[in-house]
């Protein structure tokens, strides 16, 4: 298992779309996380910041959810019943990828809401699912504090600010 201060990389090998770990950043070497079902995927994965786990999205077990899994591998666990579509092409799906804060105390992600695309929160454990005020997002990330998100989304005109 990576540590804290050295996570490697996450990747998605594209020809199984199946999370895999480079513990090291200097070898490539990985080991798989675990295998999606035949003919599922499992897309944009985040570390979460201790390094003990990793959040990605997966349709194994029906429309795309978020899912987290253990750095050092095991039995994914479903994190989220809410839908959330990945049509589209790679750039589309990267922007809808969730993102744990900096303190690992919640991870947000985009989804429809009320408005059109909502940026939503979730604790990690699978508890507190809630939609934020803020819609029309295209892209996000989290400031250090955890407290603060960073976002472009589509103002009144249809542009993105």
């Amino acid at each position: 298992m990576p540590n804290a201060g050295h996570r490697g990389h996450v990747g998605l090998r594209q020809s199984k779309c199946s999370c895999a770990a480079d513990s090291t950043r200097r070898t490539g070497d990985e080991h798989p996380l675990g295998h999606p079902p035949e003919g599922k995927e499992d897309r944009t994965p985040d570390w979460s910041p201790d390094g003990s786990e990793i959040v990605f999205l997966s349709n194994r077990g029906g429309p795309f959810r978020l899912w987290v899994i253990r750095a050092e591998g095991g039995v994914p666990r479903r994190i989220s019943e809410q839908a959330i579509p990945m049509d589209g092409d790679w750039l589309v799906q990267a922007r809808v990828a969730p993102r744990w804060s900096s303190d690992g105390r919640v991870i947000a992600y985009l989804a429809p809401g009320d408005r059109g695309t909502t940026l939503w929160l979730i604790d990690p454990d699978g508890n507190n699912a809630r939609q934020t005020a803020v819609s029309g997002v295209l892209r996000f990330d989290w400031y250090l504090d955890s407290q603060r998100v960073v976002y472009t989304r589509n103002t009144l005109d249809g542009s993105g600010s």
